[in-house]
This record gives structure tokens, C-alpha cells and sequence, in this order.
């Protein structure tokens, strides 16, 4: 059925929204209204995860470019230190005869003396110092102060392993001199072998 009010507007009832129909739009409203504030939560968090992210990102970039470069300066602190022991084992390897043997004069005890005296050193810088010695008397005495003098002597005994002897002989000389017998012994003192390069480094 059709109704028709023919009264004038200004005497027509006010037609309202009905109660449900306007609590529904409220509700519409404050739920698009909350997807929205959501919605710029979210953004903002996934915003700040992204530049998190980006700053690991660089901080990770300038660790592997800063673990790059100390290992390059490890490597070149390395090569330094080799050229610097290969110096040293060069300088250590060589022997100054003309030092050593004024050094060597001075250890010679009384009523010892050389009746023979060689130097060999090869390119490997193995060899020996070998002395031929003679000494007043039988006794073992001057052979043994003779040894001990070589040995003690930090300077001299430097480019040495060991002194060896491996000849120690009691020699007649005769009737006619004076000391009737005399010891003969000979010195062998090989040459340390200096490996080039240094000691190794951990």
C-alpha cells in the first residue's frame, strides 16, 4: 500500500535512522578507524625492522672490510718478519775469522800452544774449526782449563755446537829436550748451522 502525506514539510514528522542501522555505521566506523591505526602500527614496525636491518647490514659490511684489512696487515707484518729473520740468519750464519781467531788467542792458557790450525766452511755454512795443541806436561790438566775456556766464552763459543776432541795422544819427545813426554791433542769445534729465516712464530 501506498501512503501519500499531503501535509506541508514543515508539519511532516521527522524521520529518524533507525537505532540498529546507525549503531552498525559506528561500529563500521570505528572498525575501519582501528584497521587504520593497525594498519600504521604495522608499517611503522615493519619500517623500523628495515632500517634495524639495514644498519646490520652496513655494520656487517664494515666488519668483513675491517677483518679484510687486519688480515692484510697480518699478512704483511708476516712478510716483514721474514725478511727481517732472513736478515738476521744471514748476519748470525757469518763467521768473522779475524775477530774469532784474535778472540781465540785470548783463551789459549799458558803453556798450551798450536802446532796446527784449519778453517773449513762450506756454502751451507757447515764446517769445522780443528786446532792441533800441544801442552806442557802429561796431564790432562791444560787440555780440560783449555776446553772449559772455549766453552764459557759467550763471544767466541757463539757459532760453535760443541768442542770436540777426538785425538788426545801422550808424545816422547825425545832425550835431548827438556820434558822428556808432552800431551797432543786436537779441538774440533764445528760450525752451528743457522737455518735462514728464524725461529718460527706462532
Amino acid at each position: 500500500m501506498i501512503e501519500i502525506n499531503l501535509l506541508p514539510p514543515q508539519y511532516r514528522a521527522v524521520e529518524r535512522t533507525p537505532l540498529p542501522v546507525f549503531l552498525s555505521v559506528i561500529a563500521g566506523i570505528a572498525l575501519i578507524g582501528g584497521a587504520f591505526v593497525g594498519l600504521m602500527f604495522m608499517l611503522k614496525g615493519v619500517q623500523e625492522k628495515r632500517e634495524t636491518k639495514d644498519q646490520r647490514v652496513a655494520t656487517a659490511e664494515k666488519k668483513s672490510k675491517e677483518a679484510t684489512e687486519v688480515d692484510r696487515l697480518r699478512k704483511d707484518i708476516e712478510d716483514a718478519q721474514k725478511r727481517v729473520d732472513t736478515v738476521i740468519g744471514i748476519a748470525e750464519s757469518k763467521v768473522y775469522w779475524g775477530i774469532k781467531l784474535f778472540q781465540l788467542t785470548r783463551l789459549i792458557p799458558d803453556n798450551v800452544w798450536l802446532d796446527q790450525l784449519t778453517i773449513t766452511q762450506k756454502d751451507d755454512g757447515s764446517g769445522e774449526l780443528r786446532m792441533l795443541c800441544n801442552s806442557k806436561g802429561t796431564g790432562f790438566d791444560k787440555f780440560t782449563e783449555f776446553k772449559q775456556k772455549l766453552r764459557s766464552d759467550t763471544n767466541f763459543f757463539y757459532h760453535f755446537d760443541s768442542v770436540d776432541a777426538p785425538v788426545i795422544n801422550v808424545v816422547k819427545a825425545g832425550k835431548e829436550y827438556y820434558d822428556a813426554e808432552y800431551l797432543s791433542f786436537t779441538m774440533s769445534l764445528p760450525i752451528k748451522k743457522v737455518e735462514l729465516g728464524g725461529p718460527k712464530r706462532n
